[in-house]
């Protein structure tokens, strides 16, 4: 079988083709993948909370830490090897904050 040769506009119309299927498949994993997130954003938050405080804990009775191996550990150190699980708490809320507080001063702007 012989092969039709393809003109060059012909060959850039089926790569234009190809290249919107492909998006659209993109985009519906992308959009399959956010739903999923949506959906299990407390399940997904938790293990990566609880992922997060089990290694800082484990980290903190390790005997291979050299912060742990200190003879005296004062609340200073306990509290910042707890830092990144606590900054992952409390950022959720700091943005709902913010959020909160523009939203309080456009709209307090759009009224007058």
């Amino acid at each position: 079988m012989m092969k039709i040769k393809l003109s060059a506009l012909e060959e850039l119309r089926q790569e234009k083709a190809r290249l919107i299927h492909e998006c659209a498949v993109e985009k519906q994993k992308v959009l399959h993948n956010l739903d999923y997130a949506k959906k299990n954003f407390g399940t997904l938050f938790l293990n990566s909370a609880l992922t997060s405080t089990k290694s800082s804990v484990a980290d903190l009775f390790s005997g291979s830490s050299a912060k742990v191996s200190k003879k005296s550990q004062g609340f200073g150190d306990l509290l910042l090897s707890f830092t990144p699980v606590l900054w992952n708490v409390a950022q959720p809320m700091l943005i709902g904050l913010a959020i909160k507080k523009i939203k309080s001063l456009v709209t307090k702007r759009s009224k007058r």
